[in-house]
């Protein structure tokens, strides 16, 4: 939980006696300074410090801390192990990373680890007027949520069910009361909406009737019908309003329970009137809101209408109606019974499966509190047509198994006994359930009662055969009517599907086992992975893998199965002149039904007679084999080929990842020759420039001496050193991810962060380009500064600046220039402008060009100065990505 927007939250901190900040920094002079500007910023601050991570964690165990501020780089623990150790003790103490080792990559660790703020520290002390700000926010911040919390743990803990909800209606919010109410997990509830829970025909009176009235009338109570996850629908109390920010306040408390078995369910949700007709069995009672809608529904109704409470609750009780004209029937019914107390009717009603049903009905207009209606209804009594399908149904006719069963799911006719190896008479007197593999058992089961109440069912089951195997057949059942339209058979067919199910089961297996391979971190590895797979989903027990030895010039065995040490031995090496080596060679798959008849075989004496070879592209081959002639079929051939060109895909990457684990490894190396440069500059050179900075401000305000401005302007002339030195060595890292960029924007916004002075910027054409735009710039603000401080005639008072699109040869956009009117660079120099330290001038630091250089490289662009159309200087960067 977190509060977004602090300008939000009351500002708790000011009625603190005192704010305990603990700061760590393995630079006790720094630590100093810090101490007192920020204790003089405001006098609630009390600074601790301490110089090591351990010290820190050991003052944490002795002292009350309000806010934590750690540097990052330190010797031992830096600022990460430091915050990491300290969410392990408190996850929400505030704790401020305050640093002058700045990347985005420390930024991101940070944020992961729990960080409250990410501040990068600066010369002077100005600085501490920042972090003396951040400060008292996170504090203010963290109080606040702490109020929060409070308040959100006295929500939990109560019986009511409570939500809060945004105004578009998703959750934000919901306590364990109201998530056992409406079934769902509280995770699952947050971040969806309100309609999730009601039925589909409540939807719309929620919308037209309800969510209007809070706003009209400030709140709204009543009664709604939720559907909780299980499929259940239940009638709530149920209250709405609206908090000043927009936030729906939900309250909701099921209605007490005069005799529901397990305090859900219809039967709670009717009114008391009704209640004393749930035994009245051979009538449906429905009870209705004063709208129409169905409320509560017995077991006579489910009979009657063939719904379960779950498919109705909530429902308007048109459904029940056949059309339109025949709804206003209920309308009228109701507006009688709301005028005279009760009204009847006859007429159609619709059951769950589309048939028409006669059925009369009373209406009884209630009130205990919530208006609404208790309907009793009857069926009135119809002529059944005799079926006679059972005697048209040519049973011997057909290919598959026939079967007809009794309402009891016994055998009555099979006509294939000899299926299971049992006589006719033996199935007709047994279970059937016992005719199944025991997991499929409670499935048949099922499968009868579901035909016997639908009409028909489907399911795939195992069936025990004479031979003793277990084989997948589809039943397709269905019911035949007596004469009063009651099923009193079941008959159906049922059809072998072993070998569609086999291969579904081997094709799926194999893409499991392709997720596997992709993930494998060897070429020894998938070896073993690729037989297991051969042996355990494909069932071809003699099977290896050989992989290429240039040295060796042979496919060497890489893996094997079990059976073929039991029949050959260890694999030999495969060299040229054999099958194997043919295939790798020609790389093509070789079929060999029977080996008695190939030639050049490694032994000729083999006991295998059968064998099926695969290359692996350039890496080897594998082999799979029999000691039967003729064994491999074509749709064992193609899964083996399935398999070996994943196979393939798997050596390909783990060779490749093999390339760029070596490459990631050199440039981790490169990688940390350069941090531990910029640590270097960072730390061990802008910490005592900055404590230094910090102490000449406070000097100026006792002392007024012309060397503190001498020493100022050294400073800062070393800071800017610092700067671009730490630039050049972050900039030359490859862009990974670049992205379209609007050139002219990006201009516009680095010319106005650049002190131009008179100078103007002309942009020729928009352009978008692919870059990384924090880098892009970067190019920019250094070739705009070069220009404004190198480039102005010194008889000039103006200076142009130009931006435009570089082209090639046949007019397309081959990249970017920046070009200004001024002095330019004399053609011996143009290339010595991009080393590191050449400079013009006495108070540049000769690394602006150089970055330039290095981001364009990082980018893989060229950048090249020449003159400009005015004779100033022209920077040309091309092999952009220029749309």
């Amino acid at each position: 939980m977190s509060i977004d927007d602090p300008a939000e939250i009351p500002s708790v901190v000011r009625g603190r006696g005192s704010i305990n900040v603990l700061h760590v920094d393995d630079d006790g002079d720094l630590l100093q300074l810090a101490a007192t500007v920020l204790e003089r910023q405001d006098d609630a601050f009390r600074v601790l410090t301490e110089t090591t991570v351990d010290d820190a964690l050991d003052r944490l165990e002795t002292d009350a801390v309000d806010c934590i501020v750690s540097d990052y780089e330190m010797p031992g623990r830096d600022g990460l192990d430091f915050l990491r150790a300290v969410r392990e003790r408190d996850p929400a103490v505030p704790f401020i990373l305050f640093t002058g080792k700045g990347s985005e990559e420390i930024a991101s660790e940070a944020i992961s680890a729990g960080v409250t703020e990410y501040l990068q520290k600066g010369p002077g002390i100005d600085q501490y007027t920042v972090l003396a700000n951040r400060i008292e926010n996170a504090v203010s911040r963290h109080d606040a949520e702490q109020l929060v919390r409070r308040a959100y743990g006295a929500m939990d803990t109560a019986r009511e069910g409570i939500a809060l909800l945004d105004e578009d209606g998703y959750f934000q919010y919901v306590n364990q009361a109201y998530a056992d109410i409406v079934g769902y997990d509280r995770s699952a509830l947050i971040g969806t909406h309100w309609e999730l829970l009601y039925p589909d025909a409540h939807v719309d009176r929620m919308y037209d009737e309800i969510l209007p009235a809070v706003p009209r009338d400030g709140r709204w109570s009543g009664q709604t019908v939720y559907e909780r996850a299980d499929g259940d629908r239940i009638l709530t109390n149920h209250a709405l309003a609206y908090t000043g920010d927009g936030t729906m306040i939900c309250l909701v408390q099921e209605p007490s329970d005069d005799g529901g078995a397990d305090g859900r369910g219809l039967h709670r949700n009717r009114p008391q009137l009704a209640r004393p007709l749930d035994d009245l069995d051979e009538y449906a009672v429905l009870t209705l809101d004063d709208d129409g809608y169905i409320t509560g529904w017995n077991d006579g109704a489910e009979r009657l209408f063939g719904y379960a409470d779950r498919g109705v609750l909530g429902d308007h009780a048109s459904r029940l109606y056949p059309a339109a004209s025949e709804a206003e029937r209920l309308s009228t019914l109701l507006n009688e019974a709301r005028a005279s107390g009760t009204a009847e009717d006859e007429g159609p009603h619709v059951r769950e499966n589309g048939d028409l049903t006669r059925a009369h009905t009373a209406v009884v207009a209630v009130d205990d509190g919530h208006p609404g209606f208790v309907a009793i209804c009857r069926e009135c009594e119809t002529e059944s047509t005799p079926t006679t399908v059972y005697e048209r149904v040519l049973r011997d006719a057909l290919d598959d198994v026939f079967y007809v069963l009794d309402t009891a799911g016994n055998a009555v006719y099979v006509n294939e006994p000899e299926l299971t190896g049992d006589t006719r008479a033996e199935l007709e007197a047994m279970d059937p359930v016992e005719l199944f593999d025991a997991a499929d058992r409670e499935s048949v089961v099922a499968g009868v009662r579901h035909a016997l109440e639908h009409g028909s069912d489907e399911r795939e089951l195992r069936l025990r055969t004479a031979g003793g195997e277990g084989r997948t057949y589809e039943f397709c059942s269905w019911t035949l009517p007596d004469e009063g339209g009651e099923p009193y058979r079941i008959v159906g067919i049922a059809r072998d599907i072993s070998e569609r199910k086999d291969r579904e089961r081997a094709l799926n297996e194999l893409h499991r086992t392709t997720r596997e391979l992709l993930r494998a971190d060897s070429t020894a590895t998938v070896a073993d992975m690729t037989v297991d797979a051969l042996a355990d989903i494909l069932t071809l027990g003699h099977a290896a893998v050989h992989y290429h030895d240039e040295e060796a010039s042979a496919l060497v065995p890489a893996a094997w199965t079990s059976r073929v040490e039991d029949v050959i031995g260890e694999p030999p090496d495969l060299g040229p002149g054999s099958i194997a080596w043919e295939a790798f060679e020609t790389n093509a798959a070789k079929h060999y039904a029977d080996l008695d008849d190939a030639e050049s075989l490694h032994n000729e004496s083999t006991p295998l007679r059968s064998e099926y070879i695969v290359p692996l592209g350039d890496h080897g081959v594998v082999l799979v084999a029999s000691t039967e002639p003729d064994a491999f079929d074509e749709n064992e051939r193609r899964l083996v080929q399935l398999l070996c060109e994943n196979v393939t895909a798997a050596i390909d990457r783990v060779a490749h990842e093999a390339v760029l684990r070596e490459r990631e490894a050199e440039l981790e190396r490169e990688n940390q020759r350069l941090d531990e440069f910029a640590s270097l500059v960072s730390h061990d050179l802008r910490n005592p420039l900055n404590v230094a900075g910090g102490h000449l401000e406070l000097a100026t305000e006792t002392c007024d001496s012309p060397h503190i401005d001498e020493a100022t302007r050294a400073l800062g002339r070393m800071e800017t050193l610092i700067d671009d030195v730490l630039t050049l060595a972050r900039e030359g890292e490859s862009v990974e991810e670049a992205e379209p960029v609007d050139l002219s924007r990006v201009a516009e916004r680095c010319w106005a962060n650049v002190e131009t002075g008179d100078a103007t910027l002309d942009r020729v054409d928009d352009r978008t380009i692919r870059a990384d735009e924090s880098r892009l710039a970067q190019v920019l603000e250094n070739l705009f500064r070069n220009s404004v401080e190198h480039g102005a005639r010194p008889d000039e008072e103006f200076l142009t600046v130009t931006v435009g699109t570089v082209t090639g040869p046949d007019g397309d956009a081959r990249g970017f220039y920046v070009e200004d009117d001024g002095v330019g660079i004399p053609p011996d120099e143009r290339e010595q402008v991009f080393e590191a330290g050449y400079s013009t001038d006495d108070g540049g630091t000769g690394f602006g060009l150089r970055i330039v250089r290095d981001i364009a490289c990082a980018h893989g662009w060229t950048v090249d100065c020449t003159a400009g159309s005015a004779d100033g200087a022209r920077f040309e960067i091309t092999g952009v990505d220029v749309a």
